[in-house]
């Protein structure tokens, strides 16, 4: 059997590069990610100021995510009752927080609002990152 020289130098090489991919993948992730938080936190009512102080983003090594930690973030957002107004697209998330179709409470889109201007900036930031990686 026939043996390629420096394989195992090809190959710690390619794992290096995968690395270094991931973390440009999730340094573009997260700095989208906050984007996102800070407008949520722009545009959530303040009120008592627990809406606003949930809002954060977490990364852990699969995933980078932003979150609303306030019990009443869905309600906040979509409304309840008769009052009720759900974004196209997202009627099966929204279905998840439904009790009983009873209350008052109108809409104040926060989340998604800033979830959606900032989704499109995520394959540019990484495209970025990975320029870096060419320096």
């Amino acid at each position: 059997m026939a043996r390629i020289k420096g394989i195992q130098d090809a190959l710690r090489d390619m794992q290096r590069l995968v690395e270094k991919v991931n973390r440009a993948k999730k340094v573009a992730e997260l700095r989208v990610a906050e984007r996102m938080a800070a407008d949520a936190r722009a545009l959530a009512p303040e009120d008592k100021g627990l809406l606003i102080a949930g809002i954060d983003t977490k990364q852990t090594e699969n995933a980078t995510s932003v979150v609303s930690e306030a019990g009443y973030s869905a309600y906040q957002e979509f409304g309840t009752g008769p009052l009720t107004s759900i974004p196209q697209g997202l009627e099966s998330y929204a279905k998840e927080f439904f009790v009983n179709g009873e209350g008052n409470t109108a809409p104040q889109p926060f989340f998604f609002p800033a979830i959606f201007k900032h989704r499109e900036e995520l394959i540019p930031e990484v495209e970025k990152e990975l320029q870096k990686l060419n320096k």
